[in-house]
């Protein structure tokens, strides 16, 4: 049997990096059948740092400063689009909002309610004043974020 046919039938003796690839995909179908994305398992197998989307996810989780005008106006859109969301009043106009790390509360609500186009939404809305960044969500895709949100890591 060689080292492939190992990978194939689950073998704990394949070799390291046939073994971390099979470790993923057995995650992949455990969770929902949905497989990770390419960008995923690769930042996993490396076990390189954050990738670029979680890094844009935990700043927004953090950040209570000032929102620009077309989050703002995405917010406005949002909360039509998701009645009683009220992004806007929440993250706004109360006394205790603290902007983007209001929304990404929210969107963390969401996710852990299975609503993971919504958390999706609101976690690409609070990068729209970067470009990079929103390509870079959009890249890791509705699902992965969602379980990211859901995982507590961030």
């Amino acid at each position: 049997m060689s080292a492939n046919d190992k990978q194939t039938t689950g073998s704990p003796t394949a070799t390291t990096d046939q073994a971390e690839v099979f470790v993923d995909f057995k995650e992949q179908k455990f969770a929902k059948g949905v497989p990770l994305s390419p960008q995923v398992r690769l930042f996993r197998f490396l076990g390189s740092p954050r990738p670029d989307w979680q890094e844009h996810i935990r700043w927004s989780m953090q950040d209570a400063g000032p929102v620009e005008a077309e989050i703002q106006t995405q917010w406005a859109h949002l909360d039509a689009v998701y009645p009683k969301t009220f992004l806007v009043e929440r993250c706004l106009r109360r006394e205790d909002s603290r902007g983007r790390a209001t929304a990404m509360a929210i969107a963390l609500d969401a996710a852990h309610s299975k609503f993971d186009q919504k958390a999706f939404d609101i976690t690409v809305s609070t990068q729209l004043h970067s470009h990079s960044a929103v390509v870079s969500i959009q890249a890791a895709g509705v699902w992965t974020v969602a379980e990211y949100l859901r995982s507590g890591t961030p």
